[in-house]
């Protein structure tokens, strides 16, 4: 039976890890969308073409004014450092219930 806990635990804790690496690439793509729009608009060559600078303009527009860090319901965002944050709040107390366990015993 602890086993099974076990191995559900760290299947949970992978799923999460995962889930973080996938945000993460999700941030860091659209930092370069808005960087290759900064640079294309900051382009003299590219006043030829106005739909590619209103394109560029509408993307820099929508990422200051709504993109936000994907959050569980508000109460943590999901980066790269969640895993560790999310380890460093679970170590302390799963020590304290091992020396509990093993003073008991």
């Amino acid at each position: 039976m602890t086993f099974l806990a076990v191995t559900w635990n760290m299947k949970n804790f992978l799923l999460m890890v995962a889930l973080s690496i996938a945000c993460e690439k999700f941030y860091r793509s659209v930092e370069i969308a808005e960087s290759s729009c900064a640079q294309l608009l900051g382009c003299s060559q590219a006043t030829g073409y106005p739909s590619m600078r209103k394109t560029c303009k509408n993307v820099l527009r929508l990422n200051r004014a709504t993109l936000r860090k994907l959050s569980a319901f508000g109460v943590f965002e999901i980066d790269a450092a969640f895993s560790l944050r999310l380890l460093s709040a679970l170590v302390p107390y799963t020590v304290m219930l091992l020396q509990f366990a093993f003073f008991t015993s």
